[in-house]
């Protein structure tokens, strides 16, 4: 009876003590020097580097140390597709689902090294980008996580987001940012277009204003700080339950009680900015 019984354990619970499961990828892959870099990851820490290269490397390492009991058994790999000069790079799971009762360590770093001028378009689950040096678009579309963008010279960025911190220094061209909630914060960049709405979180953009530049900010439960870096135009401010602060040569062209027009200097670019239950900062030099 005794050999039963643990012959029943045994088949109930496969992994009693510790379990470990590691994967590696170390390869280099073709890309077009202006091709398209797409990655679809879940709860990584991912580095993307930008440098005079032609071609990708691409490094993984993931690591589960599982202690206690656990059950289940799925298989996990980095599958690494080349489309047309392009370059798509997925998670694929197989098997049954792993369940764990007790104890569950994740060690998942992903390292990228890419020819300068390629684009990235990223869709990610939980994962921390820190990207460098890139000087395509860059789309992201993230639920959590952290993101961080240095020295990244392209013209077009798309930011599509739910609970997530992005951070980004310089940027030109056109943004596009949607998010729920977490933090916007932009420095030293020259956009000629920002198109922002945000619902339950907070926005601080340092900008130049592009002559006959486009500007849209909105914002429900959220503040907003704007700062001018230079360049100047119109600022078309409509608000509800709001606070409005200015900081500079800002001329008051019209206020009431849920509107208010700025002038700023002899610029034509137009600024509008839509909140609801906000606090508005704008600052020029």
């Amino acid at each position: 009876m005794k050999s039963l019984a643990y012959s029943m354990i045994a088949l109930l619970f496969p992994f009693v003590l510790q379990a470990q499961d590691e994967y590696k990828l170390n390869k280099e892959y073709e890309i077009n020097l202006n091709g398209t870099l797409s990655l679809n990851t879940n709860d990584a820490n991912v580095k993307i580097t930008g440098s005079n290269r032609s071609n990708v490397a691409l490094k993984v390492y993931r690591k589960i140390t599982t202690k206690g009991v656990s059950w289940g058994d799925k298989s996990f790999s980095i599958e690494v597709e080349q489309k047309n000069g392009n370059l798509d790079i997925y998670e694929k799971s197989e098997g049954s689902h792993f369940s764990v009762a007790g104890y569950v360590r994740e060690e998942y770093t992903i390292d990228i090294d890419v020819p300068l001028g390629i684009s990235l378009d990223i869709n990610g689950d939980d994962d921390d980008y820190l990207i460098n040096n890139i000087k395509g678009s860059i789309a992201l579309k993230l639920d959590d996580g952290d993101v961080e963008l240095n020295n990244c010279g392209g013209s077009s960025f798309d930011f599509n987001a739910d609970d997530a911190d992005i951070s980004m220094r310089g940027g030109s061209g056109s943004i596009k940012i949607r998010q729920d909630e977490g933090e916007v914060n932009i420095k030293n960049a020259a956009f000629s277009e920002i198109d922002a709405t945000m619902d339950d979180g907070d926005m601080v953009i340092e900008t130049s204003l592009a002559s006959d530049g486009s500007y849209y900010f909105k914002a429900d439960d959220g503040d907003i700080v704007l700062s001018v870096l230079s360049g100047g135009g119109n600022f078309l401010i409509d608000h509800d339950d709001s606070r409005l602060y200015t900081s500079g040569n800002f001329t008051m062209m019209k206020k009431d009680d849920n509107h208010t027009e700025l002038k700023l200097g002899d610029g034509s670019a137009l600024v509008k900015i839509r909140v609801d239950d906000a606090s508005i900062r704008i600052n020029s030099n």
